[in-house]
Formats: C-alpha cells, structure tokens, sequence
C-alpha cells in the first residue's frame, strides 16, 4: 500500500532489544527493504577487530579490558580513524543481501557468530558514536534508498541506534532524495534493560535464555553490558538516558493514530519538516507480534494520510 508516487523511508531507532529488528523483519515480509544500520556499525567494527590482531600480538578478543583500551585509544586519534574511515567503502560492503569483510562475504548463517560476537558487542559503541562512522553509516543508507527507488520499491525501513535525528536531517537536505523519496514515519524503541538481556541473549546466542531468572549471572551480566552501551551511545555521562528523546513525540498504545496525530508525525504535508514528531515504542512485556501488529497500525495510518493529503483534520 504506498499511493504516494515516492519511495515511503521509515527510520525507527532506539536501544539493544527493543524490537526495531522484530519490526523490520516484519516489514520484510510485506515487501519493502530494511536497512540494519547496527549491521554497518558490528561490519567497521568487526573489521577493526580483525586488522587489529593482524597488528598486535598481544590482541586478544577475549580480554574485553584490553580491547576496551585498544578500542578508546583507536577511535580518540583521529588520524588513525580518519585514515581507517576513508577506505571503508573499499573495504567492506554491508548491503544487507551481501555483508563483506575484505574478502570474506559471510553467508545469513554466519552473521550471527561473527557480528553478534562478545567482542564486536563489547566495543561497537567507540564506533557507533563517532561522526566519522555516522556519516559512513548514513552514506549506505542514502545509497540504499536510491537503489530501491530505481528498482521500483515502495518502502525503506532504516533500523538503527540513535541515527534517527541524522539520518533524517541528511535525507532532508539531500534534493535528489527529495525527489523520489517521502520522509513517512519515524519511531524509537525502548524496553526494560532486564527484558533487553534476556532477547539479546536469545538472539546472540542461538539459546533460549528467557527461561533463566533474572537474577542468573548470564542476565546480570548482559544488563550490565547492555546499560554501559546505552551510557555510551547517550555520550552524556553515566547518569544519562540513553540517546535523548527530547519531549516533543507520541506514545504507541496510549496515542491512536488519528488525523490529528498523523499530521503531527507527518509535520506539514508534502514536505520534509523538522518540527515533525516520531513516535516512541516500549516494548516492555510486548510479545513481538504485538510490536509489529502496532507499528504496523501507526504505518498503515501514516501512508492513508499521504495517499489523501486534502482531507481536513477540523
């Protein structure tokens, strides 16, 4: 359902476990394309992992403290990183049907063991939070929206970890996107940090670890790792929420996704606008078809709304 003649990008972010995976996954299966930002961001720093043991050797991946130093230290010198950056393009290729690491294209099977490591999870936030890798990440996802426009798709669903002010101001700015593409709806995700550890476990792992109690040292330690990734992404101290939601959105299964609201989400009709509110999704002790059946009401809403932008909110 896309009546709006351009390509409809949603872009959703949020915390580890929230569910932006469940919903893309989701969207998948009604035919538009997902764009796992948090894939770019595991491929640089999968990357970096392994030209770092090809380099020092004393780099172990199991001694999280020295990878934690070795990591800190790589991405605060900035020629390093600036020279690491610049030659990422060439390096690898995160196209979601097609993730390569120099010369190695790891198949749907190894993705999980080779991305989702201790490792990549224990350090990925060092690269997730510098601009350098953003505009990299934000690049692909420019990319990624011209290609599906070219091949006829509908819908681009952009799943990341607090990208959603920059991807949008980028796509925004960009007139060429401005032509083929409509900025529909964006969303951020949240969920308990116990309930987070217990689905990243799962999804990790391969295990089901939802049967442990929360008290197991497998969950405390996840939401320990878990808590320090979100004070990293926030970049503003240990007492900060992670990634700042501001005050100005909607709140999914309080808020109905009326014309009222939907005009709130959408900004002024037809154009790309700043002012335009996301809407926030706790997905705390939300089944995930619960997750995508209420996304999936917040989408239909937005795309009814652009497909009759006469129709008077009064």
């Amino acid at each position: 359902m896309n009546c709006a003649e351009k390509v409809l990008i949603h872009i959703a972010d949020g915390t580890a476990g929230s569910g932006k995976g469940t919903v893309g996954e989701y969207l998948e299966s009604q035919g538009a394309q997902q764009l796992d930002t948090g894939r770019i961001f595991r491929t640089v720093t999968e990357l970096w992992l392994r030209d770092s043991e090809g380099v020092d050797a004393n780099f172990d991946r199991s001694d999280f403290e020295y990878i934690e130093v070795a990591a800190r230290k790589f991405t605060t010198d900035n020629d390093a990183l600036n020279s690491f950056v610049d030659l990422l393009s060439e390096r690898i290729d995160p196209n979601p049907d097609n993730i390569r690491i120099g010369e190695e294209e790891l198949k749907e099977v190894d993705i999980a063991e080779v991305l989702y490591s201790d490792s990549v999870n224990r350090v990925i936030s060092f690269f997730a939070q510098k601009q350098l890798v953003r505009s990299f990440c934000t690049q692909v996802a420019t990319r990624l929206v011209v290609e599906a426009a070219n091949n006829g798709l509908k819908e681009v669903y952009i799943d990341g970890r607090s990208g959603r002010k920059e991807i949008s101001d980028v796509l925004q700015k960009n007139q060429r996107l401005r032509e083929m593409a409509r900025l529909a709806l964006t969303a951020f995700f949240q969920v308990d940090l116990t309930e987070a550890a217990h689905r990243t476990l799962s999804r990790d792992k391969g295990i089901d670890y939802r049967s442990l109690p929360d008290d197991h040292e497998l969950v405390v330690a996840q939401t320990d790792s878990l808590q320090l990734r979100n004070q990293r992404d926030s970049d503003k101290g240990a007492h900060a929420c992670p990634m700042d939601l501001g005050t100005d959105y909607l709140v999914a299964w309080r808020d109905n996704p009326d014309l009222i609201n939907i005009d709130r989400v959408l900004g002024r009709l037809n154009r790309w606008d700043s002012q335009s509110r996301y809407v926030l999704f706790d997905t705390t002790n939300r089944s995930k078809s619960d997750t995508a059946s209420e996304y999936d009401r917040w989408r239909l809403s937005v795309i009814d709304r652009l497909c009759h932008p006469a129709r008077s909110t009064a």
